[in-house]
């Protein structure tokens, strides 16, 4: 363990302790095969997935197949193997006394805590970067062994900045709906206005707007990274089309700098497509440039159903921004939180119950973890939405079921997987929020509470020994 440290000794001194901690922590998983075994799953995971999931035969599905659920495969194994073995780093060193051996140096708890918990990040962070360099090798060789669509595939090997369109706020947009509806009496006489206002607010915020055959719409973007030196970016288009789940959609998109007569690039459309549109386009005359406006022009029979847009959700302007191997990068860097936060919880476990327990608390967690509120509802023998109050019981779990949807939000509403596959840049905020919550709010709280235990413990230990 290194050298004997007081209890009340200098930061470099606990430091070192901690490190030492987390260097036992890595040789024993080492030791006990832990690593290997896992290694082996992953290696598994990695090259069994592409074999067995069988996409549409786009490039698209097959970078979806080899990125999105190979990765997704290998951080649910890694965690369920993060999570039993943080319950294990403490909870049988507890139950065969070992513990003791490393309390008497003396360490403080929190130090054994932190170190357990850094030594199985490092773990973690050495098998999430093997996995990340496997599925990159085996995109590359996808791209190179000449197999329908790899080469349209590597293509989709992107990280780009993603532009929405320059709307005002669904608040101002309802307030000018709503005073002209005051003004002309048309309030509904049987809502409150603040109801109705509210309401307001979320139709414009979903709204759509409808694009008739002949019909052109224009959208202005302020991009949040400028147009490429090159002039390449993509112009993305989602919609609607009053039910039917197929357009043939022909039409042309047009790009120019604002306030330009003329347009720098006008792209023909004439696609049958699963209502999306992502259009490649070249400019070099837009290159540098910081905004842009976009016209579409529908172009389809007379007869053919409008489309229908949703302007704050189904438009972008995507424009280069780094390199996907650095997107891939900062998804597994998103990835890492979710594992430290699953790997505090499981030590803070193993220190307050035995192995056995812990393993137990640990999984019946992530289950309920899993569940939506949602899904909740239905599994409840009493509906919220029937006429008839939940009960005391089917009240109150639901209670528990929210809360702790609403603690874990900040770790799984951010989708680095779905940007990446997309080809959008990963962004920032949401890794600053992941690993605000789950690399040091979560851990923080569960230290402490880790701490607390393992100090009890110690004092009754130490009563019962006089």
């Amino acid at each position: 363990m290194g050298e004997a440290l007081p209890s009340g000794g200098r930061w470099p001194g606990k430091l070192r302790a901690i490190m030492a901690v987390a260097g036992l922590s890595v040789r024993a998983a080492v030791r006990s095969r832990v690593v290997l075994s896992l290694v082996l799953l992953l290696v598994a995971g990695v090259i069994g997935i592409p074999q067995l999931v069988a996409g549409d035969g786009s490039p698209a599905s097959a970078l979806q197949v080899r990125l999105c659920y190979t990765l997704a495969t290998s951080v649910v194994v890694l965690g369920l193997v993060t999570l039993w073995a943080a319950c294990a780093a403490f909870g049988l060193e507890i139950d065969s006394r070992r513990i003791e051996l490393t309390a008497v140096k003396p360490v403080q708890p929190w130090m054994l805590w932190l170190g357990r918990w850094l030594g199985i990040l490092l773990l973690d962070a050495v098998l999430l970067a093997g996995v990340a360099i496997a599925v990159r090798v085996q995109l590359l060789g996808y791209a190179a062994a000449g197999l329908p669509g790899a080469t349209n595939a590597a293509v989709l090997l992107l990280s780009r900045a993603v532009s929405q369109p320059l709307l005002p706020a669904p608040e101002d947009e309802a307030r000018q709906i709503f005073e002209q509806l005051r003004q002309s009496q048309r309030l509904p006489a049987d809502e409150a206005p603040e109801t109705f206002f509210r309401k307001l607010v979320q139709q414009c915020r979903y709204r759509y707007q409808p694009i008739h055959p002949g019909e052109s719409a224009l959208w202005r973007f302020p991009l949040a990274h400028p147009v490429a030196t090159d002039g390449r970016f993509w112009v993305r288009l989602r919609f609607d089309t009053g039910g039917q789940s197929l357009a043939d959609v022909r039409g042309l998109c047009r790009v120019r700098r604002p306030g330009a007569t003329t347009w720098a690039a006008e792209v023909a459309v004439n696609e049958l497509i699963r209502n999306e549109l992502e259009i490649p386009i070249t400019a070099r005359s837009l290159a540098q440039a910081p905004e842009l406006e976009v016209a579409f022009l529908y172009q389809a029979d007379a007869k053919a159903a409008p489309l229908l847009v949703q302007p704050r959700t189904a438009l972008a302007v995507l424009t280069p921004l780094g390199t996907f191997n650095g997107n891939l990068a900062r998804v597994m860097v998103a990835q890492l939180a979710i594992l430290a936060a699953l790997a505090a919880l499981g030590l803070t476990l193993g220190a307050c119950f035995s192995f056995p327990v812990a393993a137990f608390v640990a999984t019946a967690v992530l289950l309920a973890l899993l569940v939506t509120p949602d899904d909740a509802r239905e599994l409840l023998p009493t509906r919220l939405a029937g006429e008839a109050p939940p009960g005391l019981v089917a009240g109150m779990a639901l209670g528990v079921n929210r809360t702790m949807a609403a603690v874990i939000r900040p770790l799984v509403q951010p989708e680095p997987l779905t940007h990446a596959v997309a080809g959008e840049r990963v962004p920032a905020s949401d890794l600053c929020q992941m690993w605000l919550w789950g690399g040091a709010v979560y851990p923080l709280v569960l230290a402490w509470l880790a701490s607390a235990v393992l100090r009890r413990r110690e004092l009754s230990r130490q009563m019962a020994g006089g």
